[in-house]
């Protein structure tokens, strides 16, 4: 039982992943853009340089413009949403919200 348990908490946590933080910076002199991901050491952010981002499912990216007088040029930002398919295949979830509400305020 004790080895179930312990290799149950060894390779549990290979299935999670976290969401990643991504930095675009965009200069406009130089008309280029740098793709950066930002990883978080002892609290402190880490930016490393990366070729491309590849987004998923509740990722953050944050867009910088340098060199852009803003008084001219009003930069516009379009913002899309990635969705994943919902293919589980388990119908457990669907049912078990239909007995959500029976179960009163607890």
């Amino acid at each position: 039982m004790r080895t179930i348990l312990f290799l149950q908490f060894l390779f549990l946590p290979l299935c999670f992943f976290a969401q990643k933080n991504y930095t675009i910076k965009y200069d406009k002199l130089k008309d280029n853009a740098s793709y950066y991901q930002d990883l978080w050491v002892n609290g402190k952010v880490i930016s490393s340089l990366v070729k491309s981002i590849r987004l998923e499912q509740n990722d953050i990216v944050t867009v910088e413009i340098l060199n852009v007088n803003k008084f001219v040029f009003q930069p516009e930002v379009t913002m899309t949403e990635i969705k994943k398919d919902d293919n589980s295949g388990s119908p457990l979830p669907v049912i078990l919200s239909g007995f959500a509400g029976f179960g009163g305020p607890a």
